[in-house]
């Protein structure tokens, strides 16, 4: 059993449109500053562009997968791979959305593992899937992988 779990291609261009606003936000009090040389902006606008960059590339490869070794984590700043037999469990929980943010999903899930910590698993929400279901799935994956 694979299953794949990762943003909708259409939500992909909203996750670019915050990032541009981050990574980019900057620039106009940057480019507006007397106090600095023109290499200066330059070099900051480089580093800048370069970070939206590579955000939006990671933003896109992100992604949950389930695999008969485990579960395989890529985030935009890390990569986790849990094995089968570091899952103790799997539970959904309401999210930790921040206030007003009504295109957050309202219940994550995590893998528990048998040291007591809890590891998030991105896009397996009730913004991307049925949660109860997937919850069931991996739950039938974990007895199948003992």
């Amino acid at each position: 059993m694979t299953r794949e779990y990762r943003v909708r291609p259409g939500r992909v261009f909203g996750l670019v449109v915050v990032i541009a606003f981050v990574t980019m936000a900057p620039l106009l009090p940057l480019w507006t500053a007397t106090g600095l040389a023109g290499a200066t902006k330059r070099l900051v606008s480089v580093v800048l562009l370069a970070l939206f960059l590579v955000l939006c590339v990671r933003a896109g490869r992100s992604v949950t997968v389930v695999d008969s070794t485990g579960i395989h984590i890529r985030t935009l700043s890390r990569t986790r791979h849990l094995g089968w037999s570091d899952v103790q469990d799997f539970r959904s929980a309401p999210s930790n959305r921040a206030p007003g943010r009504s295109d957050a999903p309202d219940t994550v899930t995590y893998a528990h593992t048998h040291g007591g910590r809890r590891v998030l698993l991105p896009y397996v929400d009730d913004r991307h899937v049925d949660v109860e279901r997937e919850i069931r799935l991996l739950r039938a994956a974990l007895r199948q992988s003992g």
